[in-house]
Order: structure tokens, then sequence, then C-alpha cells
């Protein structure tokens, strides 16, 4: 039995949301009494924030954490949707392997051929695509509108990495390599941020486009990239009026 790919992403969805919604940057603020985190720099709850009050051991483990959640339930639905349909072995590994480049969204197989039973994988594509996409953005959404914390949390881009770390660890390669770059010439996390996710992302997508002739990724990518702008745009004004602090 080939099984649903939307049933089978129902729960990863929830528990994504779920677990994104906790905001480990309060958390920490709270164990090592640092203050409301929400009332200094830019208000949100993510690491950068959490770095602000000069507490690197909180924001590291804010940091980590918000990987972690991200990581988590794209890395179990990969696991539950191979196992579930009997992709096992070196088979388990092309299937998760060809999830990574389109982000989760290319579970389609659609250039394998390999069938189950009398059914062609690619043609579940789109359903895969739909239930894939909702398991992979689901802890980044937690994590900018958590349900525990009154829908007000972070940026998005520590999750976002997590995200890309199950799907594809080259591409996060890609992305922290661009990231780091950035912020260690100019100390500005917003900056390097924006150009990681809205610059080389989209850009790693239509790379996928053209070798693949898919744009599962590429519409993942660019979904990213919207969020970003849209959880950065005070931080846009300010870089455009040169008036963004470094850390």
């Amino acid at each position: 039995m080939f099984v649903d790919s939307n049933l089978l992403a129902f729960p990863f969805l929830l528990f994504g949301y779920s677990l994104g919604s906790v905001s480990f940057g309060l958390v920490f603020a709270k164990v090592f009494k640092l203050g409301d985190i929400r009332k200094i720099g830019s208000g949100n709850t993510g690491a950068t924030n959490v770095l602000r009050t000069k507490n690197k051991k909180a924001a590291a483990l804010t940091l980590f954490l918000d990987v972690l959640k991200g990581w988590l339930p794209v890395f179990l639905f990969i696991k539950a949707y191979a196992a579930s349909n009997n992709f096992v072995g070196e088979t388990e590994l092309a299937v998760s392997d060809q999830a990574t480049f389109g982000v989760l969204i290319d579970f389609a197989l659609a250039n394998t051929g390999w069938t189950y039973g009398n059914m062609f994988v690619e043609q579940a594509g789109v359903a895969v695509a739909i239930g894939a996409l909702a398991v992979a953005f689901a802890p980044i959404v937690g994590h900018v509108f958590p349900v525990w914390h009154g829908f007000k949390g972070g940026k998005g881009v520590a999750t976002m990495f997590g995200v890309y770390l199950a799907c594809s660890p080259l591409i996060c390669l890609i992305l922290f390599a661009s990231w780091g770059a950035i912020f260690a010439y100019t100390r500005i996390s917003s900056l390097s941020a924006l150009v990681s996710f809205c610059v080389i992302a989209p850009l790693v997508g239509i790379t996928h486009v053209v070798m693949k002739n898919s744009w599962h990724g590429f519409c993942f990518e660019i979904l990213c990239s919207l969020l970003i702008l849209f959880t950065h745009r005070h931080n846009i004004k300010r870089l455009l009026a040169h008036t963004e602090k470094q850390l």
C-alpha cells in the first residue's frame, strides 16, 4: 500500500508547528535571568537578540535548539515516509537524497522511474509536494508566529537553517557559508540573512530548475525568501538608512 503523504504529513505538521512555537530565547532568558528579551534590541526572541544581553551561553543554546526544532520534524517525516512505503536500505537513502535538493518537495522521484506495485511513484508528485511543503514550512511558521507566546517570535533564520539541514546538508552548508562570510565582513546579522536566503537560496533553486527541470525546490526557496523579507522588513529600513547596528 502506498501511503498518502498528506495523511502522513498531518501529525508532523502539527508537531513541527508546536515545536517551532517554543521560543527558546524566552526560555533561556528566564533560566539565565536576563529579563524580557522582547524589550531589548529588535524585540524578537531569536538567538541574535539573546546575544545582545552579552550572555553567549544563552545565545548558543538558543541557536542550537532553534536549529534543532527546524531539523527534527523534517527528518522524522523523511524517515516515516520512507518506512511507511517500504523504502529501506539503499532505496530509503535514495528517497531521502531525492528529497534533499528540492527541499523535501521533490519526493516525487520524478527522474527515477521506480515503481511501487503498479503505480509510478512520480504520479504522487503533487500530493507529496503539498504534504512535504507543509511539513517543511510548519516549524518556521511556528518560530515566527508561536502559538505559545502570543504569535510574536523570532525571524526564522536559525529554524530555516535546520529545515535545510534535514533536507540538504549541501545547500545548508552553502547558505551558512554565505551567511558567515557576510557576517564576518559586516558584523550585521540581518544583512547576512537577507543575502543568504533572498539571493543565494533562489540562485540555488534556479540551478535546480535548470539541472533537473523541477520547480518544487525553487518554489520552497521563494517562499522562504518572502518570509525572510517580511520578518526583516524593519531591518531593511534601517539598512537603507544606514542605522542598522552591528553585533
